[in-house]
């Protein structure tokens, strides 16, 4: 099957609404899940704090990493690739428990990510060479030990929704392999991801980071039960800060490690269930997967 040389106009109606759809979806619901503590909804300041980035240092990061892609049921070979991603948006470090030098991290932000097998070199012969082009809405949050005016390290989990287009050039493979990929090719696909890592935070401008990613493209967007999934994982996330809230109240020092254990473990558990139900636990496709290993720069200004 040859590539198509030109976009039609169903295919530019098609861009626009995942643009338009990524507009409102990053205004209101990524907000929505970015909630700080003790809010005070009869004072407009704290409602303004609610907000994606308000009260929030402007923040920048730019990660490398390797990433392999899987898929149930496909027969051949995707290769690894290079990663690149930028992150533009708003972080706040601030203090959570004086006494143990307890920090409380977050960030929200938008992130450009680019999948490629020739970002890490020679692409390897006989392999899928698939590319991929990322845009999302992402919140990460989490605990650290040290204070918000020096050195510091951060344990965080955060997730994300977003759209990719994936793009692999015409080669011999398998009829079912081919029918799997072409599922994605040439169009953009809604996603989601979850990440754990830490960050050094060397001084109030500069951190350095590492982490694990991994992602879901989605071969069709099911709203109703993909919701219903989410739901369920926000309910475990809860079961789960309920329980870090208490061990903050009795032994403050073990809670940034406790919270990147659960909050890492549930997420981690959910995608699994996903990689061949994309909406667990309701009857659904596989979903394509990417698990990402980064490094990062993070200049916060």
């Amino acid at each position: 099957m040859q590539p198509s040389t030109s976009v039609s106009p169903r295919r530019r109606l098609s861009r626009t609404r995942v643009l338009l759809s990524f507009l409102v979806l990053s205004a209101g619901i990524v907000p929505a899940f970015a909630q700080d503590d003790n809010h005070d909804w009869d004072d407009w300041d704290s409602w303004k704090d609610f907000t994606f980035t308000y009260r929030r240092s402007p923040t920048a990061s730019l990660y490398y990493g390797w990433t392999t892609t899987t898929h149930d049921g496909f027969g051949g070979t995707i290769a690894p690739s290079g990663y690149l991603q930028v992150k533009i948006g708003g972080s706040r470090v601030r203090m959570e428990e004086a006494s143990a030098k307890i920090v409380n991290y977050k960030y929200e932000y938008f992130d450009l990510a680019r999948y490629a097998p020739r970002l890490t070199g020679s692409p390897p012969a006989g392999e899928v060479n698939k590319e991929t082009w990322r845009f999302g809405g992402v919140w990460e949050s989490g605990f650290g030990y040290g204070t918000p005016s020096s050195f510091s390290l951060l344990l965080y989990n955060g997730g994300g929704m977003n759209w990719s287009e994936v793009t692999y050039p015409d080669q011999q493979l398998l009829p079912g392999d081919s029918a799997i990929l072409d599922l994605y090719r040439d169009t953009f696909r809604f996603g989601t991801l979850t990440e754990g890592g830490l960050k050094v935070r060397l001084t109030d401008l500069v951190m350095i980071d590492g982490a694990y990613e991994r992602s879901l493209i989605f071969p069709r967007h099911l709203f109703m039960k993909w919701v219903g999934s989410a739901l369920l994982e926000v309910v475990a996330q809860g079961g789960v800060d309920w329980f870090v809230n208490r061990v903050m109240e009795s032994s403050p020092g073990a809670a940034p490690v406790v919270n990147f254990v659960l909050k890492n473990g549930v997420s981690y558990a959910f995608y699994e269930l996903r990689k061949t139900k994309m909406t667990w636990p309701f009857s659904s496709d596989p979903a394509m997967l990417n698990d990402t290993f980064k490094v990062g720069l993070t200049l916060t200004f």
